[in-house]
C-alpha cells in the first residue's frame, strides 16, 4: 500500500500489476567491479535484443514505464547513468544511491509501516522518522530499490523484459555467458560500450536501431562460442543461434512478432 501511494498512477500500478520480466542472477565472480560495470554496459544492447512489450508504439514498453518511475529507485546506480571498463567503485555508487533514493516507508514496528510522500531521501531519515536508521531500516529500503542492476551479494540483472517458454532460456544463457566468461566478455564490451547510455533509445526502437543491431550481433556471435566452453548443452546453443538468426539478424525484436500478431 505505501509503494502504491508512493509511486502514484498510472505507472505505480502498472508497473506492479501488468509488466513481467527476465531476471538473471549472476555471481560477482572473481573482479566484481568489472563484471557490475559490464552487467550496465551491456544493457542497452540487452534491452533492444529481448525487448518483448510493444505499447504506445515502444518496443519495449516495460522499459517506459519504469523509466516514467521515481527515478532515484529506477535508473542505473552510476552516476551519470553509464558505466563500463574495469575501473569505478562500484560499492560507493550503490551507498550514495541508498541515501540518496527517496524515502518509501518507515518501519514502525511489527507489520506496521508509515508511508512518507515523495520528496525526503533516505540520508534524511532521523528528521522524518525522529530516531536514526538502523541496518534493518536500511536493508528494508534497499528492497524499494529497482535499478537495472542490483546488487544482493550477486548481481541481479532486472533489464530484460519476459519471454515466452522457448526463448527465456536463450535470455539466461545470453546473460550468464557474457558475464561470466571472459573472452565473450571483452568482444561485447567494445561492441556495447559506445551504447552505454542509449536505455530510452533501445527501448524505444529496439533491434529496428542499427547500430544496436549490429552490436548485439557481435554479442550473439561471441555467447554462441562461449556456451561450449561453458559446458552448455548442444540444445542451448542451438536455441541461441536460431534466435540470433530469427532476431538479431533480421533487426526484429520479440515485440515486432507481437505486433504483427495485435494486428491480424
Amino acid at each position: 500500500e505505501a509503494m502504491a501511494a508512493y509511486l502514484g498512477v498510472p505507472y505505480g500500478i502498472t508497473m506492479m500489476c501488468s509488466t513481467a520480466s527476465i531476471q538473471v542472477n549472476v555471481d560477482v565472480g572473481g573482479d566484481p567491479a568489472r563484471r557490475w560495470n559490464l552487467a550496465h554496459a551491456l544493457g542497452p544492447v540487452l534491452v533492444a535484443a529481448f525487448a518483448n512489450s510493444p505499447a504506445d508504439g515502444w518496443m519495449s514498453g516495460r522499459q517506459r514505464v519504469w523509466a516514467s518511475l521515481d527515478s532515484s529507485r529506477t535508473a542505473p546506480v552510476s552516476r551519470g547513468g553509464v558505466c563500463f571498463g574495469a575501473a569505478g567503485d562500484p560499492a560507493g555508487d550503490w551507498a550514495r544511491y541508498l541515501l540518496d533514493a527517496g524515502l518509501m516507508m518507515i518501519h514502525e514496528g511489527g507489520d506496521a509501516f508509515r508511508p512518507v510522500p515523495p520528496g525526503p531521501a533516505f540520508r534524511d531519515f532521523a528528521a522524518v522518522a525522529g530516531r536514526p536508521p538502523t541496518r534493518g531500516d536500511l536493508a528494508y529500503h534497499a528492497t524499494t530499490l529497482f535499478p537495472p542492476v542490483r546488487p544482493r551479494g550477486w548481481l541481479e540483472v532486472r533489464y530484460l523484459d519476459a519471454l515466452g517458454p522457448d526463448d527465456w532460456p536463450v535470455c539466461a544463457a545470453v546473460v550468464s555467458a557474457l558475464l561470466m566468461d571472459g573472452p565473450a566478455a571483452e568482444e561485447a564490451l567494445d561492441a556495447a560500450v559506445p551504447f552505454g547510455g542509449w536505455w530510452t533509445r533501445a527501448a524505444r526502437l529496439g533491434l529496428a536501431d542499427p547500430d544496436l543491431r549490429r552490436a548485439a550481433e557481435t554479442c550473439f556471435r561471441a555467447v554462441v562460442e562461449a556456451l561450449p566452453r561453458l559446458d552448455a548443452e548442444p540444445w542451448l546453443v542451438d536455441r541461441v543461434a536460431a534466435y540470433a538468426v530469427k532476431h538479431i539478424e533480421t533487426g526484429r525484436s520479440p515485440a515486432a512478432d507481437l505486433l504483427e500478431e495485435m494486428s491480424a
